[in-house]
Order: C-alpha cells, then sequence, then structure tokens
C-alpha cells in the first residue's frame, strides 16, 4: 500500500480539481507530483473539506460567482484511480460499472435540469433505476464478506440508501419551488457517498471467494 492509499479520503474537490491542477503545474516531475498529493491528501484527511475551502479561498473576486458544487457535480464522472477497485471478481466490476453509470447520470443534472419537464422526468427515472442496480450490486458484494466485515460495511451502505433518499425528496421539493442548487447539492452528496463505499471496498479484502480473482 502506498503511503497516498494510507491516508485515502474521498474529495471531489481534491481528485477532480487540485490533482489535476497539481499534475498539469509540475510537467512530469513525478517526484513533486507525488510529495504535493500527499500533502494535500494528508491535509485532507485530517480536517475534512480543506480542499474545498482551499479552492474557494484562491479563488479569484470575479469568479466567486460560481457555484463550486455544481462545478464538482459536472466532474463527477471523470475517471478516478482513487475509487477504482482493481478486484476483478465479477461482483465487483458489475459494481464499478455500475456506479460509473451512476455517476454519469448524475453528472449531466446541471445541463437538463433545464430541459422541458416531461424530457427531466425521463432523466430522473433513469437515475431511480442507476441507484436501484447500484444498491443491488452493493449486496451482492456485501455477501463476498465475512458477517463481521460486513458489519463494518453496512454502515455505508445505510449511508448510500439516506443519500438516494435524500435526493428524491429533494427532486420533489424542486419541482414545487425550482430551486436547482438543492439538487445539485443533494446529487453531489450522493456521488461523493458511491465514492465512498468504492473505496470502503478497495480498501478490503473479501473472505469468501477464490483469491485467483484478484
Amino acid at each position: 500500500m502506498s503511503e497516498l492509499d494510507k491516508y485515502q479520503v474521498v474529495s471531489a474537490s481534491l481528485h477532480h480539481i487540485l490533482f489535476p491542477l497539481i499534475e498539469e503545474v509540475v510537467q512530469g516531475d513525478e517526484q513533486l507530483e507525488k510529495q504535493l498529493k500527499l500533502a494535500f491528501t494528508k491535509t485532507e484527511h485530517t480536517g475534512n473539506g480543506f480542499a474545498h475551502d482551499f479552492i474557494n479561498g484562491v479563488m479569484p473576486h470575479h469568479a466567486t460567482m460560481i457555484h463550486q458544487t455544481e462545478a464538482l457535480l459536472r466532474l463527477a464522472a471523470r475517471p478516478c484511480e482513487e475509487y477504482h477497485i482493481h478486484h476483478s471478481h465479477p461482483d465487483f466490476t458489475r459494481l464499478q460499472d455500475r456506479a460509473v453509470i451512476l455517476k454519469r447520470i448524475l453528472c449531466k443534472i446541471p445541463d437538463e435540469i433545464t430541459t422541458d419537464r416531461h424530457s427531466f422526468l425521463d432523466r430522473v427515472k433513469e437515475i431511480a433505476i442507476a441507484i436501484k442496480d447500484v444498491l443491488e450490486s452493493i449486496s451482492d458484494v456485501f455477501r463476498l464478506y465475512s458477517r463481521e466485515t460486513r458489519k463494518q460495511l453496512d454502515f455505508h451502505k445505510r449511508d448510500f440508501v439516506k443519500y438516494s433518499k435524500s435526493f428524491s425528496d429533494t427532486l420533489k421539493l424542486y419541482f414545487r419551488d425550482g430551486k436547482g442548487h438543492s439538487v445539485f447539492n443533494s446529487a453531489e452528496r450522493l456521488v461523493m457517498q458511491t465514492d465512498i463505499i468504492l473505496v470502503a471496498l478497495k480498501q478490503t479484502t473479501p473472505d469468501k471467494i477464490n483469491r485467483d480473482h484478484f
């Protein structure tokens, strides 16, 4: 396990904004890139939300009207090594694929929420199906773990269900009050919880399958 993995965190601000900026700035200096990423990761690990606050702090004053949550939501489906499970068992692969599908649909919300109501309702139905598929895959993967490990992982599953319901409730409110940013915030939290589950599974080893799958 690398030192970066040791301090693994879930932060869209860190992985989708700061890490790509670091890679661009260091221009191929792998040692400096690794040091900067580790420094930011350690800080985020110590103080959750640091990367988000850091971006807000360095953002030019004329850009303060940019809604960071909306921007992060648009980047939700961007490939990110930190949230990729390397277990090759089919159940893990299916969960990874379904998580990507869910995030790809959610990241389109800022553009599609302004379309006609009927089209957006169709998109909402697709999101509901994608959430159901992810939840089904989570249950399939959890069966590969011992009862003791499942107890630890069930906390993340319950949070996924909670944020899914919260997202659904927020959508119902949106169709009454038209406040899109509430939908962005709720969708971004659901993306984050999806990534939290992927990271939790990435850091654990299943108990009930042949090791040849890994």
